[in-house]
């Protein structure tokens, strides 16, 4: 490393560093709405209790035993290096890195989505307020770590005030069973359980996130202490908010933080409208102080990579005056406030895919470096022989590997695609800038890595694509279903097509007797549902109820599983044709009529 390029190095508490790997892990509960929805009460609290131990402790005492034994910066980049070599080393950084640079983007969209409900600020304010939390937090960050953690503990100590507060509440308030239903009503275990182990590798994830900065403490070894006091209040942050929501509360199956019920719902029912502005207010420091540390910790994989040439030079640069990587800072910060500006559902599944490959190679590593260098000095070690730490990365390993093939085709295939760019990276940046060996031609073992990492790769990409096929059979089988007696004679259809960030094919249907609407008609797995926008404004609910009715009666006997009509005011739903509507009102007068 150059003068230039030295690192400044930072004293810091226990204290400060556990809340930096709280915050690099969960960052507080807002957020865990959409998983009591989508996987059920009961099954929501079931997982969270348990997955910690399949998952969370593997995770953070690897973490902690490589961290202690290789204190570097760069933290699981330099960990697989030593274990693998340069192209591996490669690949997890990349991989870890390219996700931070992406997924950090949407705790920006909701610190300003926040602000937005309680604030409205139009499309222009949200694009001023995404601006200026990107430049304030690249600022502090360009500062350094040390007032990176000050910022992280003011805003986690207010993060878990709330809690503090919301649990009293929910108990003076407790008056439903928080684990009824188990499973949500007419969803099936697998598809619930599914739902639940993806949504718990995501938030149970970034244990390994601190070492990144091991090198910028002066006493990196308070990180595996910091790591493993981590684990159980990461595990009661989550639990005790749904308990007394649920609790207090229930509409389990309307919980979604995207115009759903929402922790901040619950508490403005209380009554209480200054704690409701104190909820918001928590709910944009839980994503603030994400995006905070995960800058802090994303930009540095780019920043050892290219001063181990790597990457592109200018990313090792360091600040003269504070010692931060601030190239590799301000390059974060610019993607973020790019992506900022769109959409990028699919890309955030993409990433999950990235970290969790990464993680397979993480757990490797450790038992790789368990067998070449045993002597190799550990100040915290696992307390397990080389065989405890296999048999204990084994139920991680199969978590990985299960998730890329049950969590939906745009995850497997788009996944593989975005792994793809590994191999394909570390050949472009090794040509051109010469690793670690400063040699710009590829080792035969790289070679061998590159090769069998593209046929790995390959193979899911063929089985994906295999598997997309037979949906789309499915698909057009069950669109040609829908597509006869009143619905052809009411409406002309566009060819299904494959809609990514769903991961579902879709019909469009035109209504040739007025163009009110927007008709589209999803095929999921099997399950076949439709979904129409009325542009029409309605005098009333009963008014905008008779012509859902009427389009409704088009479809019945069709096929579809469930249909939802609605517009800006309004909404009805039917569900395999027994029962509907939008509100008390509508399904009142339906049934009256």
């Amino acid at each position: 490393m150059s003068n230039e390029n030295v690192l400044r190095k930072h004293k810091m508490s226990t204290f400060s560093v556990f809340l930096m790997v709280f915050c690099l892990v969960a960052g507080g509960y807002f957020g865990m709405e959409d998983m009591v929805s989508g996987t059920g009460p009961g099954l929501t609290i079931l997982i969270l209790i348990i997955f910690p131990f399949l998952w969370s402790i593997p995770q953070a005492l690897i973490a902690s035993e490589l961290g202690s034994a290789i204190p570097a910066e760069g933290g699981y980049y330099v960990w697989v290096q030593r274990a693998f070599g340069e192209f591996w080393g490669f690949q997890v950084g990349w991989w870890r890195t390219i996700s931070c640079y992406v997924d950090t983007t949407l705790y920006i969209i909701l610190a300003v989505a926040y602000i937005d409900a309680f604030l409205p600020l139009g499309t222009t304010g949200s694009i001023i307020a995404k601006v200026v939390v990107v430049v304030v937090f690249t600022v502090i960050n360009i500062l350094g770590i040390q007032e990176v953690a000050r910022i992280t503990t003011i805003l986690m100590i207010f993060v878990l005030a709330t809690l503090v507060v919301f649990v009293i509440f929910g108990a003076a308030n407790w008056e439903f069973s928080p684990v009824s239903p188990f499973i949500p009503d007419g969803q099936g275990f697998s598809a619930s359980l599914g739902f639940g182990i993806a949504f718990c590798i995501w938030v149970y994830s970034g244990y390994e996130s601190m070492g990144t900065m091991s090198g910028e403490l002066e006493n990196p070894q308070i990180i595996p202490k910091a790591t493993m006091m981590t684990i159980p209040v990461v595990t009661i942050v989550y639990i005790l908010p749904i308990i007394f929501g649920l609790a207090s509360y229930g509409e389990y199956e309307s919980w979604s933080v995207d115009n759903g019920v929402s922790f901040v719902t619950i508490m403005a029912s209380y009554g209480m409208p200054a704690l409701t502005l104190v909820f918001t207010l928590g709910a944009i420091a839980c994503n603030i102080s994400l995006y905070n540390s995960y800058l802090a910790s994303g930009s540095r994989g780019f920043y050892v990579l290219a001063e181990d040439k790597l990457a592109p030079m200018g990313l090792a640069k360091v600040n003269k005056k504070f010692g931060t990587p601030h190239v590799a800072i301000i390059s974060m910060a610019v993607v973020n406030l790019f992506l900022a500006q769109y959409g990028f559902a699919t890309l955030l599944v993409i990433d999950v895919v990235l970290f969790m490959f990464a993680y397979l190679i993480w757990f490797l590593a450790a038992i790789a470096l368990r067998i070449k260098e045993p002597d190799l000095e550990r100040p915290f070690r696992i307390p397990f022989g080389t065989k405890g730490i296999i048999a204990m990365t084994v139920v991680p390993a199969i978590i990985c590997v299960t998730a890329l093939f049950t969590n939906g085709l745009n995850y497997l295939i788009g996944g593989s695609l975005a792994l793809l760019s590994g191999p394909v990276v570390y050949v472009i940046w090794k040509k051109m800038y010469g690793g670690l060996d400063n040699n710009k031609a590829i080792a035969p073992a790289h070679k061998k890595g590159v090769a069998f990492l593209s046929i790995l790769i390959a193979i899911c990409l063929v089985i994906g694509f295999i598997m997309l096929n037979g949906e789309r059979a499915g698909a057009n089988e069950g669109f040609d279903g829908i597509y006869r007696g009143s619905v052809s004679s009411n409406y002309e259809s566009s060819p299904g097509k494959y809609i990514l960030p769903e991961d579902s094919f879709a019909m469009d249907l035109y209504d040739v007797g007025a163009e009110d609407a927007d008709t589209r008609i999803w095929y999921y797995y099997g399950d076949l549902t439709g979904d129409i926008y009325l542009y029409d404004g309605f005098a009333d609910e009963e008014e905008f109820s008779k012509r859902a009715f009427t389009i409704y009666q088009r479809f019945e006997g069709s096929g579809l599983s469930q249909i939802d009509i609605y517009n800006d005011d309004y909404w009805f739903v039917a569900y395999d044709g027994d029962e509907y509507g939008s509100s008390r009102d509508i399904l009142d007068y339906l049934l009256e009529g």
